[in-house]
């Protein structure tokens, strides 16, 4: 194993040790008198998309349903904070096949909230959250979503 390859395998496994870990915050303390009561996903619900699908969140899965398609994944990982998620799903190209993929999104004002996903069609969970992604929401109608600067998707109450 070269020096290289080393030093990357300690920067992958040291980013998936402090990732782990935590830092104790959403731990209920000893004195606090009952179970935690997890936050759920703040973009929870049925929406229409800009691409005339309905879209239904929930914290454990995002499933689409538009004219000639149903989609549905499993969502692994999200942060309210931070207004991200990772799911879980088939791949396009070989739906026997589960990928990662990274979704962003704005927040939810008057009804409505665009998404973007960042990343798609990533091997393993640890490649979901380390790659950056491409995720600009200043402009979310013209593009800015991904490597291929493509507009957001608009999500709207029904």
């Amino acid at each position: 194993m070269s020096l290289r390859s080393f030093v990357h395998a300690v920067g992958i496994l040291s980013t998936l040790v402090i990732i782990g870990c935590g830092d104790g915050e959403d731990e209920t303390p000893p004195d606090a008198g009952g179970p935690e009561t997890p936050e759920g996903l703040e973009i929870s619900g049925t929406w229409e998309s800009s691409f005339g699908a309905t879209e239904i969140i929930a914290d454990e899965s995002w499933d689409s349903i538009g004219a000639d398609f149903t989609s549905s994944s499993e969502i692994v990982r999200f942060d309210n904070e931070q207004n991200s998620l990772v799911s879980k799903g088939p791949d396009f190209m070989d739906p026997e096949k589960d990928v990662f993929s990274r979704v962003v999104w704005t927040e939810p004002e008057g009804g409505s909230f665009y998404y973007c996903t960042v990343l798609y069609g990533r091997e393993t969970l640890s490649e979901a959250l380390i790659d950056a992604g491409v995720a600009d929401p200043s402009d979310p109608e013209a593009g800015g979503c991904g490597d291929g600067d493509f507009p957001w998707t608009r999500l709207s109450e029904q």
